[in-house]
Order: C-alpha cells, then structure tokens, then sequence
C-alpha cells in the first residue's frame, strides 16, 4: 500500500483511508552579536526556547553535546552549533538558556551558526540558522535567519511486505546529506542518491519516523527535519490513531 503527497505538515491518505502524518519543525530565530572588550559572542533566538529571554544566563556558559554528536543523539533543550563554512567543520558549541547562550569569541572568518530545539520525546521541534562574518577586529555581522523552509518534502511512505520505504520530492542542484531514524529504536541510515529512506522490516504497530537534512556546507548542522508517524497492521500501512503509543 502506498502513501502518496503526504507533504510535512499535513496529514493526506490513500483512497483506501489508510495514511501517516507528517509534520515539519517550527521556524526560529537566531541572532548573534559580539563583544570585543569581554572577548565574547552572545547568541539569542526568538520562538520555541526564546521565550523567557528576559531570565538571567548562567555566569558560565553551558556546553553542548560536541559536533562528533549526530543530531539524533542531542538531549532535549536548545543546542546551537558554530560551523566554520572554510571547512564545514563543528568548531563552537553550546545550550542556550532562556533563549540566551555566550560563548568566546570567534577567530576571523565565515561561519554558519545553527540552532536545533530537541523536545522531550527527541523530536526535532524547532531550527534556524544563520551566516555569521568575523572581522579582523573581532565584530560581528550577523544576517538575520535564513529564511527557508525548515520541512522535510515528505512526498510518500510505503510499506509492501513488510517494509517501510520513504520518499522525498526531488530537488535541484546536489542534495545535502540526508538520514533517518525510528524513534525509541536503534534503526537508521541515510538517504540514497534518489531521495528514499529504506527503513527495511517494521514490525505491526505505530512507528514515528525522524528525517532529517544536514546543510551542503556544513554536516552537522541540521537544515531541515520531518516527524512522520504511521501504523502497520498485518503488513500494511495504516493510519495511526491519537491514542496509540510509539513503538
């Protein structure tokens, strides 16, 4: 049976009522400004973690999970991530507390600054990112978040005998690094070359399936993420209902 245009963020099904649900992140914000006489970078975000921006930062800035951590693995909270676009190597990273983080300052150069919101389930809630310039002199100009969509283009789930294949729309130039996962389990893997997740066998039950799509320039900084929940029962793929519990 198969799911076709089940866009993220919305919920479409098949002409046999069966379907899953997919939905995107929510779109943040992420502003960063420096402070050459103390020698440090103060990272700030509106929407989801920003809205109690007016509580006081701890005195030491809190650490993040380094960015040898893939994405999945990131604990719930606001975790942001300093890429320098020479290289796309992770070289800062840090947890934002009440919407507000402070890190030193950066050496002279481009970077991407990347922002990813974790819930409580290890959902991807919420992503922004920004390109930030430093220069010799240590200021900083900071675009305003990039505007751009941050949902996965979910364009179909199937699962035939038993297993589960995902799909996503086609599009231009060289796709970025792009990977899945089960939610609660050890299963995952990247997309090929065309765009499909091959989860293989799911067993009957509710499954939450987590996308995800690094930036071209920087692995390690998500750009784009998906949530899609389905049910397979016998084999088949069905709707999942509000009351069934993730496998």
């Amino acid at each position: 049976m198969v799911l076709s245009g089940c866009p993220a963020g919305s919920t479409t099904s098949s002409s046999s009522g069966y379907g899953a649900q997919c939905s995107g992140p929510a779109s943040m914000h992420v502003q960063v400004t420096a402070d050459p006489d103390r020698d440090q970078l103060t990272i700030t975000t509106a929407g989801i973690g920003g809205s109690t921006l007016s509580s006081a930062p701890p005195v030491e800035a809190q650490e993040a999970p380094g960015g040898d951590v893939p994405v999945r693995e990131l604990p719930p909270g606001t975790q942001v991530r300093i890429a320098d676009l020479d290289d796309g190597e992770i070289v800062r990273t840090v947890v934002l507390t009440g919407g507000i983080a402070r890190t030193e300052a950066l050496a002279e150069g481009e970077y991407l600054v990347g922002l990813t919101s974790v819930d409580d389930s290890g959902r991807i809630a919420g992503l922004a990112s920004s390109r930030v310039v430093v220069d010799e002199r240590g200021d900083v100009v900071s675009d305003p978040s990039l505007e751009q969509s941050r949902e996965v283009p979910v364009e179909g789930v199937e699962v035939q005998r038993g297993n589960a294949v995902a799909e996503v729309s086609a599009q231009e130039g060289t796709p970025a690094r792009m990977q899945w996962w089960l939610q609660g389990q050890q299963d995952s893997g990247q997309f090929d070359a065309e765009g499909t997740a091959r989860v293989g066998a799911v067993a009957d039950g509710t499954h939450v399936l987590m996308l995800l799509e690094d930036s071209a320039e920087a692995p390690g900084i998500a750009q784009r993420a998906a949530t899609c929940r389905f049910g397979v029962d016998d084999g088949a793929l069905t709707r999942p209902q509000p009351s069934d519990s993730s496998s």
